[in-house]
């Protein structure tokens, strides 16, 4: 439950919570250097010389030489230095690439997350996934809100999932 004040804002702890998960958020996703935690998130790399975008996965980072790894999943993969490289880590055009991953997705409930896997990935930007129960569904990746399993918040960073494994367990919420 969360709470809010009568004019519908956060209020107390919650929003410190919130500002906190938010700049959080936001300092993990503007970083300068790439961070070990990106590893296995899901990206969308420029290709300047194709003019668009293209869908792979973080599988390693180099720190000291500011590089990132990305894995497109084509048997291609490729070193980047993070300067160098207009990168995105959210992009909802269904793609091959989608195969076999893993994703909650939204009910109609307040907290009704399902777990499923993208089965197929059909024309007009649809995807049919299966869940646990094995029933499938169609789903529009434009419209139906889901997210990848590997980029659930509580394991973006360290911080976050002290944050989350607070408020599950009704613990005192870590200020920093």
């Amino acid at each position: 439950m969360i709470f809010l004040a009568n004019d519908g804002e956060l209020e107390g702890l919650w929003a410190a919570f919130y500002r906190l998960v938010l700049n959080q958020a936001r300092t993990w996703i503007t970083s300068e250097t790439p961070l070990d935690t990106w590893i296995g998130h899901s990206v969308s790399v420029w290709w300047s010389s194709t003019a668009k975008w293209n869908r792979g996965k973080i599988t390693g980072i180099n720190a000291d030489h500011n590089e990132l790894h990305v894995d497109y999943g084509d048997d291609y993969d490729e070193t980047l230095r993070l300067q160098e490289t207009k990168l995105r880590f959210f992009n909802l055009n269904a793609d091959e690439f989608w195969i076999g991953e893993k994703i909650d997705v939204k009910w109609d409930g307040e907290h009704e997350w399902y777990p499923a896997t993208v089965d197929t990935v059909l024309p007009d930007n649809r995807i049919k996934v299966k869940y646990a129960d094995d029933s499938p569904e169609e789903l529009a990746s434009e419209s139906h809100c889901f997210y990848f399993i590997s980029d659930r918040v509580d394991r973006v960073h360290e911080f976050i999932s002290r944050i989350c494994n607070a408020i599950l367990n009704k613990h005192s919420l870590p200020l920093a």
